[in-house]
Parts: structure tokens; sequence; C-alpha cells
């Protein structure tokens, strides 16, 4: 048997990772294995070390809060996170609140219409000389 190549991570360290996809995102590993480790048709390959990462999913697509992405390679995991991720399960998960439209934000509004009702007229005038 050959010789097995050590784990550069570890199982619950928060890393940033990119996809097969090209999509970049933060998340938790859960699990370490080697390449076809957990096949009986293919030789194990002791010197590929593939991560199972879970990543929050707070979409509402997934009721367990998480994406889960499995054979991510060591060259895929950018670098470990500093702050830990946390992933929520959606029925605990508290949305943020969305901020309210302001009086002035409203008034702002109106005086954009008028601006704009002005250049109308102003257009107006100079297509009629």
């Amino acid at each position: 048997m050959p010789k097995k190549s050590r784990f550069k991570y570890k199982v619950g360290q928060s890393v940033k990772f990119k996809y097969y996809d090209g999509s970049v995102h933060n998340g938790i590993i859960v699990s370490c294995n080697y390449r076809n480790e957990d096949s009986e048709s293919l030789p194990t390959q002791w010197t590929m070390q593939m991560y199972t990462v879970h990543s929050p999913d707070n979409s509402g697509r997934y009721s367990r809060g998480y994406m889960s992405y499995p054979s991510i390679t060591q060259e895929m995991i950018k670098n470990v996170l500093d702050v830990d991720v946390k992933i929520v399960p959606m029925k605990n998960y508290v949305e943020p609140e969305k901020p309210v439209l302001s009086q002035t934000v409203l008034n702002d509004t109106d005086d954009l219409e008028d601006a704009i009702t002005k250049q109308k007229q102003f257009i107006d005038g100079r297509v009629k000389q």
C-alpha cells in the first residue's frame, strides 16, 4: 500500500473555497477522506485528499440551512478563516430587518418627479420652436 498523504485541514475548520463551477464560498469542513476510499471498484488514491464542506444557505431551498459541497481538494481551499462560519437551520433562522423608507426619501422622490417634469417641458419647448 502506498504511503498516505497527510490532511492539511482538520474537521471543524472554517475555510474559504472555490468550487468546480468557479463560485467561491465560506464553509465548515465536516469530513476528510481520500479519493475513491469509499469505492470498492476503484483503487483508493492515498495521495489525493478530499474534503466535504458545508456552506450556510439561508435562501430557503434547504430546511437544514446549508449546502453540502463534496469532493473538495486541498487545492480548491483558498484559506482558513479567522471567524467561525455558523450554520443555522431555517426553522431557527431570523431574517435581518429590511430598512424602511423614511419620509425624506419619499420627498426626494417627489423632487425627482418635479425635475423630470421640468425637463420634459423644456424639451417640448425647444422642439416647438
